[in-house]
């Protein structure tokens, strides 16, 4: 039991200082504060035949940044979560462990404020494989101690950013292991059963991450219940079908779980697509402080982040004809 304590206490030591080193305790805006997100944002590749690319973050979300996000918005603390967590030094390392015991309108909320949403599972899937070229984010074979997975045998969460060696190069960390994390898709078996209603080949519309018949997506938006929701990557115990980090099918670590549904081992982690950061930047009714701006402006004019932003302004800008100050920051920072 020491010695596990003692690997524990490692591990967040390791967590910490991969966080100070995104920025997470530099000068200017904490990873914690609302436009954090934009030291971490991870900007991944794909084909406009799959979706086109889009920003994921470099972490899971933080018990410290959901704690923040709640005293800035004056939400309520979840009734799942116990009072140590909220009552806790902000600075202590277990505060950088991944927030759970997060439903599914919780994760969204949190999503939202942060100008992003949540990924979808082929988001995931694309950026865990690079886009199939491999099966875990470091390559094709499997290595207990490169995730917190029931391998490892840690028996607890990690700090956010523990594992270097479990990640593409420059890639998010904790894709696979540590906690599972929401997502926007709803299980294949679910839209199966839905299938059958009428005119199911008529006027497709685009939702997030997937094109669906209009009646399919009638079907899904009027059901008595919310459809659930597929959470993916698995996490640090669980059964080994689901989790372990040597699986062979990509899908066996995705499972169904209802929009109010809550544990101790599912997460989350943000995401965005360039035509959606677009829109929720121009929608911002107040600018923020100088550092946020700062960095937000550093953030839009790095080359590779500004050719994807480039060509989905006017888009963006027909969907916010009242865009309000942010638009001169945007267009100043893209040179339009």
């Amino acid at each position: 039991m020491n010695t596990m304590r003692r690997r524990s206490h490692q591990l967040m030591a390791v967590g910490a200082v991969a966080l100070a080193a995104c920025g997470g305790d530099l000068e200017g805006l904490a990873r914690h504060q609302r436009f954090g997100v934009f030291r971490d944002l991870v900007l991944v590749a794909r084909s406009d035949a799959k979706g086109g690319p889009f920003f994921l973050d470099r972490f899971e979300v933080s018990r410290r940044e959901v704690l923040h996000w709640l005293a800035e918005t004056g939400r309520v603390v979840p009734a799942a979560w116990p009072e140590t967590w909220s009552t806790a030094d902000q600075d202590a390392p277990a505060q950088q462990r991944p927030a759970v015991r997060i439903d599914l309108l919780t994760a969204r909320a949190f999503a939202a404020w942060r100008l992003c949403r949540l990924p979808t599972a082929a988001e995931w899937e694309h950026t865990v494989t690079g886009g199939g070229a491999y099966r875990f984010p470091w390559g094709d074979h499997g290595r207990a101690e490169w995730a917190n997975t029931p391998e490892l045998s840690l028996g607890q969460t990690a700090a956010i950013g523990t594992f270097e060696s479990g990640r593409s190069p420059g890639g998010p960390y904790d894709l696979v292991g540590n906690v599972a994390e929401w997502t926007e898709s709803v299980p294949a078996g679910f839209l199966r059963e839905l299938s059958a209603c009428p005119d199911f080949a008529s006027l497709r519309v685009w939702t997030i991450g997937r094109q669906w018949p209009r009646p399919l997506l009638a079907a899904v938006l009027s059901a008595p219940q919310p459809p659930p929701r597929l959470v993916v990557g698995g996490a640090y115990i669980g059964v080994s079908e689901v989790t372990s980090i040597r699986t062979t099918r990509r899908s066996s670590a995705m499972l169904a779980c209802q929009p109010e549904e809550w544990s101790d081992t599912t997460g989350l982690r943000v995401a965005i697509d360039p035509r959606g950061l677009l829109v929720a930047l121009l929608r911002e009714p107040v600018l923020p402080s100088e550092p946020a701006l700062r960095l937000l402006r550093e953030f839009l004019v790095e080359p590779t982040h500004r050719a994807v932003l480039l060509p989905e302004f006017a888009a963006a800008l027909a969907r916010v004809p009242e865009a309000g100050v942010m638009l001169a920051v945007v267009r100043g920072a893209l040179r339009l």
